[in-house]
């Protein structure tokens, strides 16, 4: 398995997941993952925006992560 997870598309997974015998294949699902790889097509193209794209630092660090609020317990790795 030679591709990375992002770069299969919804169509491939749901053929391979078929053919595993995960589930079922149901032709119903089709139009659905048609529409699925075409809007993960526009996302993957889509050219990032903002003044990090625009100076070539791509993502923040930890962008996504939620933060620990102030004043939660952590546990102590220091303790035997």
């Amino acid at each position: 398995m030679s591709e990375t997870v992002a770069a299969r598309t919804p169509s491939q997974a749901y053929a391979e997941g078929a053919a595993a015998g995960r589930w079922r294949d149901d032709p119903a699902q089709h139009p659905a993952l048609r529409e699925l790889d075409r809007l993960q097509r526009e996302l993957l193209a889509a050219a990032p925006t903002g003044w990090r794209a625009k100076l070539g630092l791509g993502r923040a660090p930890g962008a996504g992560e939620r933060p620990v609020p102030v004043g939660w317990r952590r546990p102590r790795q220091d303790l035997p």
